[in-house]
C-alpha cells in the first residue's frame, strides 16, 4: 500500500491498479510456458525500504514475483487480481494507459524532481 507516502495523492486508496509485471516464454522442466519476472523495485530501493529482491530462478520459474513479505518479515503487499499474461497488450489497456498521460507525465516529473525511484 501507497498510503502515507508522497505517492497518495496519485493513489488515494493505496492500490495500484497497474503493476508492471513481466511475462517471459521460458523452457521448464514440464515445457515451456510463462513465467513471471518482477522487475519494478531496483536493489537501492530495496536495501533503503528493507524490501526483499526478487529472486528469478529457472529451477522455480514461479519464483519471479515479489515477495510476499519485507526483510523484517512484515506483509510486503496484497496481489488483489491479476491479470493472465499476454503475447500482445490487449488493446483496452494499452487504451486505458494512454487516457492518463497526464498522470504518468505528473509521476515521472516528480520522480525526476525528487530523484526518486518510488
Amino acid at each position: 500500500m501507497l498510503v502515507g507516502t508522497r505517492f497518495e495523492r496519485w493513489l488515494p486508496d493505496g492500490i495500484i491498479h497497474w503493476h508492471g509485471l513481466t511475462w517471459l516464454w521460458l523452457p521448464t522442466p514440464e515445457g515451456p510456458r510463462w513465467c513471471p519476472a518482477d522487475a519494478t523495485l531496483d536493489a537501492t530501493l530495496c536495501a533503503r525500504r528493507g524490501y526483499r529482491l526478487v529472486a528469478f530462478e529457472e529451477s522455480q520459474p514461479d519464483a519471479g514475483r515479489l515477495p510476499e513479505t519485507t526483510l523484517a518479515g512484515a506483509p510486503h503487499f496484497d496481489v488483489l487480481a491479476e491479470v493472465a499474461p499476454f503475447a500482445a497488450q490487449p488493446e483496452a489497456i494499452t487504451a486505458l494507459l494512454l487516457s492518463r498521460v497526464d498522470l504518468w507525465s505528473t509521476l515521472a516529473e516528480a520522480a525526476r524532481r525528487d530523484g526518486v525511484t518510488m
